[in-house]
């Protein structure tokens, strides 16, 4: 009787906590499965510190080099309505796009993480400026030289 009470009070305290988890993840503006978005903040804090401080990536010579970089956008507001999460992570050079998928079984959910190696990677809370400053100034410079 005592271990099935503490079962029942331990469960509550999950939901509980996974009610908040929720209610929060709605007001910080990524509706969605709660699962998957457990997935995804867990797969980003073990990897925590690995991008590159944006301005320390090698310069590039101009002449010989072509830059490829992508800015990633903030979810819109139609993917909110449709409960889409946020399933890019930028780790300045790669992006990592997440997956999210469900076994042959139908129950068990998982998740595939896909890279992509860029020049630069920018997040969505990147500034114009700083992504001027790496990617056309270099570009507004050499033009204006004339060669």
């Amino acid at each position: 009787e005592a271990e099935r009470k503490e079962r029942r009070r331990a469960m509550e305290e999950r939901k509980q906590k996974r009610a908040a988890e929720e209610k929060a993840n709605l007001e910080a503006g990524n509706p969605g499965d709660m699962d998957f978005i457990g997935m995804i903040r867990r797969w980003r804090e073990e990897r925590s510190g690995q991008a590159k401080p944006l301005m320390s990536s090698d310069k590039r010579d101009s002449h010989h080099s072509l830059c490829i970089c992508v800015r990633k956008r903030p979810v819109n507001d139609k993917e909110r309505e449709k409960l889409d999460h946020d399933s890019i992570t930028v780790l300045n050079p790669t992006v990592w796009v997440h997956s999210a998928k469900l076994r042959v079984d139908g129950i068990t959910k998982y998740m595939d993480h896909s890279s992509f190696q860029l020049d630069y990677a920018f997040d969505e809370k990147c500034n114009t400026q700083l992504l001027y400053e790496a990617t056309s100034r270099p570009l507004v410079e050499f033009s204006c030289q004339g060669t």
